[in-house]
């Protein structure tokens, strides 16, 4: 089975209010065990960012502004994502932007490019009822715009400066925690997991 360890970084909390993507990451798991394989892009969303979202995944528009729009890297992400089990924390709201993006160039919705979904949100409430279940219970710093909650992402030199942690992390930093969440391993075979680093930066060898 495939699988595909999914986070995203948006301008805001709601599409509907015309927030976009900014960032997409992907790690590929195939029969439980990491390849090496990932997608990641920074995406130029065309409006401002709010302040709120800036605070929490260190990102402007002015870092963006000359990153490809979505329309440039949708291709590439629905061929990479076709026919995976997607393994996303809080999947409820990755979708929706992403189905809010697919939607603008009119391509089939996630429901029509995935396999199926694995919300590991739902999973952690389900095993530890009444409990916190963001990710910084698996040592990530920060906190999580969508759940208030701490746990989080950092700042990569990269894109604008500010020691965000590694060109490859970004959207991609909780993947290793959300893949634990469902069961999955959390690092490369062969490969020592470095101390407080992104997931993309523990795959980012890609094949």
């Amino acid at each position: 089975m495939r699988h595909l360890i999914l986070d995203t970084e948006t301008t805001g909390l709601d599409p509907k209010l015309g927030h976009r993507l900014i960032e997409i990451a992907a790690v590929e798991v195939v029969d439980r065990r990491l390849t090496g394989r990932s997608v990641h892009f920074y995406v130029n969303p065309e409006r401002e960012i709010d302040g709120g979202a800036t605070d929490v995944h260190g990102l402007t528009w002015e870092m963006l502004r000359d990153k490809p729009r979505f329309a440039d890297i949708a291709g590439e992400f629905i061929d990479f994502a076709r026919g995976a089990r997607w393994v996303i924390h809080n999947a409820a709201f990755d979708l929706a932007f992403l189905d809010a993006e697919l939607e603008r160039l009119q391509l089939s919705s996630t429901a029509g490019i995935c396999e199926s979904v694995i919300d590991t949100l739902a999973l952690a409430r389900e095993q530890f009822p009444g409990k916190k279940n963001s990710l910084d219970r698996r040592g990530l710093p920060g906190a999580d715009s969508r759940t208030g909650e701490p746990g989080h992402r950092a700042r990569d030199p990269d894109v604008g400066g500010n020691r965000r942690r590694d060109p490859c992390a970004a959207a991609g930093a909780r993947a290793c925690a959300v893949g634990r969440r469902a069961g999955l391993p959390s690092r490369v075979p062969g490969r020592r997991r470095p101390r407080g680093q992104g997931a993309l930066r523990l795959a980012r060898a890609r094949g």
